[in-house]
């Protein structure tokens, strides 16, 4: 957690510090004492922007720069946003290592609260797609850049439209189409994730038996969103180069929330749209604990470990993963289970949730990559082939093996197992990739046959 946090020049702050404790932080003051720009400093520090504001007006009036200190226990993390000619520039500094941007690992996950996200259920379609996505971005470090890569080649499109040269407007159908498709997956798949959990949480606040979906509002589905895409933009490209603007793709599309068969944003009464966002909030905290494996909490039922400890902790059981891992000079070849489990042992070690993995290899059956599928519970992990062999194909893999671990140590296979197993090998002969394996990872003690 951060344990204190010093803001210079930013927002109404010239030059103020302020100390965190363990457990619940209250902060007070009167109204325009600037209580909101301390919480959009910690946000500003842990993704590395606001969640309200361009970079240019967090800057405090009539100053060049901003800077936020942060300490997290024994990390320091610094952003320094600059007034410049035309633009501003924004850097960081985490400990002694200076970066332009802050990506992937690098950036803290944090749940923000506010009142403006009522407006969410609500309001415009982009509220919901910003929550959607930015939830998405937290848990898989490849779909900002494709965020932004979409973005650009958008706006290309939309450069063209308005300038009226529709011959080369086809490349960019392409690129859309491609990014697109990558988009609207990845909101499928955490769509999913979140219904499966909406309403026995939304029922559990609401002290009585309600029904509450999350409905993706283009019914294409995610298998054939791209060519639906490449065809749809082709189909309107009069309209569009009147217009002067895409008008189809992620970018406009919208989720719908239904309670008990109605749509929520039409039906639902106050108190039932506030039920709603907490219900939201509460399954985003959850998502993001289980993607990171552990949380600082987790340790503080042994005497003596606070929030500080717990998060250290965390820290050394994945240096310790990763120092177990033999150096590798070349991609290993993992063509046999015992080399498949040999590679993922320090990687499952400790688990306490059931993760899902696809190893993408090559025609010598080394590692192209290897991609986390799904993160479940301690008792559960869903793959549907789908996501699996979309990352096959995305990666030019020419074979799979896929892998999952039982925290209970034991790896014998459930009934759901082998009808996911089934599942895959079907679907590898659809579309000429094989399945080399499909590996159980247990632990020695629970396992001492070495079945897994």
């Amino acid at each position: 957690m951060i344990t204190n946090i010093r803001l210079q020049n930013f927002r109404s702050y010239q030059d103020s510090s302020y100390e965190f404790e363990e457990g619940v932080n209250v902060i007070v003051g009167p109204n325009a004492s600037g209580k909101t720009n301390i919480i959009e400093a910690i946000l500003v520090a842990s993704r590395g922007k606001s969640y309200r504001a361009k970079d240019l007006e967090v800057i405090k009036h009539g100053q060049p720069w901003a800077r936020i200190d942060a300490d997290l226990g024994s990390k320091h993390r610094v952003v320094k946003i600059e007034k410049q000619q035309d633009s501003v520039k924004k850097s960081f500094e985490l400990d002694d290592k200076k970066l332009l941007r802050l990506l992937g690992s690098n950036r803290i996950p944090v749940v923000l609260f506010e009142p403006n996200h009522l407006l969410m259920l609500g309001g415009s379609p982009e509220l919901r797609r910003a929550f959607l996505d930015l939830l998405i971005e937290q848990t898989d470090h490849e779909y900002g850049p494709t965020i932004n890569k979409y973005k650009r080649a958008l706006l290309q499109r939309n450069r063209l439209l308005k300038n009226n040269m529709p011959g080369q407007l086809f490349a960019w159908d392409i690129r859309l189409s491609e990014l697109g498709a990558q988009i609207v997956a990845a909101r499928h798949l955490m769509i999913k994730r979140i219904n499966e959990q909406l309403t026995p949480t939304y029922t559990q606040l609401a002290k009585h038996k309600s029904q509450l979906t999350l409905t993706y509002s283009n019914p294409v589905s995610a298998e054939t969103y791209g060519s639906y895409l490449l065809k749809k933009l082709q189909k309107d490209q009069p309209l569009d180069l009147l217009r002067g603007f895409t008008a189809a793709g992620p970018h406009r599309e919208d989720m719908v929330f239904d309670l008990n068969g109605q749509p929520l944003a039409n039906t639902a009464s106050r108190g039932e749209t506030r039920t709603t966002l907490l219900a939201l909030k509460i399954i985003e905290l959850q998502i993001l604990e289980h993607h990171h494996g552990a949380h600082p909490t987790d340790f503080q039922r042994w005497k003596g470990i606070g929030r500080a400890k717990g998060q250290l902790l965390i820290a050394m059981i994945e240096i310790g993963r990763r120092m177990m891992r033999p150096p590798q000079t070349e991609a290993p070849q993992l063509n046999r289970p015992e080399l498949i489990a040999s590679h993922f042992a320090p990687l499952v070690h400790g688990l306490e949730v059931e993760k899902f993995w696809v190893l993408c290899l090559n025609r010598k059956n080394r590692l192209k990559k290897l991609v986390e599928i799904t993160s479940g519970t301690a008792t559960s992990s869903l793959a549907h082939p789908r996501e699996v062999f979309r990352c096959a194909i995305r990666e030019g893999a020419t074979a799979v093996a896929c892998v999952h671990n039982h925290p209970s140590g034991d790896p014998a296979p459930s009934a759901a197992d082998v009808q996911v197993t089934r599942q895959l090998r079907e679907a590898a002969k659809a579309v000429d990739i094989e399945l080399l394996d499909h590996v159980i990872i247990g632990t020695a003690s629970a396992d001492p046959q070495g079945r897994g």
